[in-house]
């Protein structure tokens, strides 16, 4: 497998803050979940990990993503990284989905960066099943959703990469 991030004793630190030193590594394909306790860093090393940090942190380490450090690449580069490259679900859902769209189109706006238009509804039927959804739901709206299922279609959207 092909190693898309390797993570060296990187260190976040905020006033009142440290994140202490991690190292990982992970292959293409492969899915980490990071769990702990309120305050334990985890939305910190997340944003570290997109380059989406506060100013006044302090970052120590590397990341090095799709082969590149990606504390030395140009901003345009990072993005294009992180839409090839991975995904990140956050904890509180609901504020990564746009009000404004169903489901469907929300979805299918990552698809359509892999796959082509003709797949995208057979695609859309296999991530509704692997995270629980209905097909219906893809026409809901995210006001209309639980917060369950509003993190289960951040997980499809995810997966869809």
């Amino acid at each position: 497998m092909k190693e898309i991030l390797k993570v060296c004793d990187l260190t976040v630190k905020y006033p009142g803050f440290t994140l202490e030193p991690c190292s990982f590594s992970m292959e293409q394909g492969e899915i980490l979940a990071v769990a702990g306790e309120s305050g334990s860093g985890k939305t910190t090393l997340a944003r570290a990990l997109s380059r989406l940090l506060d100013e006044e942190a302090a970052v120590r380490g590397e990341v090095v993503m799709a082969g590149s450090s990606l504390y030395e690449m140009k901003e345009k580069d990072v993005r294009l990284v992180r839409m090839e490259t991975f995904s990140i679900v956050f904890q509180n859902s609901g504020e990564w989905l746009n009000p404004a769209m169903k489901m469907k189109e929300q979805l299918r706006e990552t698809l359509i960066r892999k796959y082509p238009v003709r797949e995208h509804r057979d695609r859309m039927k296999a991530l509704m099943e692997m995270t629980g959804l209905e097909e219906e739901d893809l026409e809901r709206y995210p006001d209309q959703l639980s917060g369950g299922m509003a993190q289960k279609f951040l997980l499809a959207n995810a997966m869809a990469l």
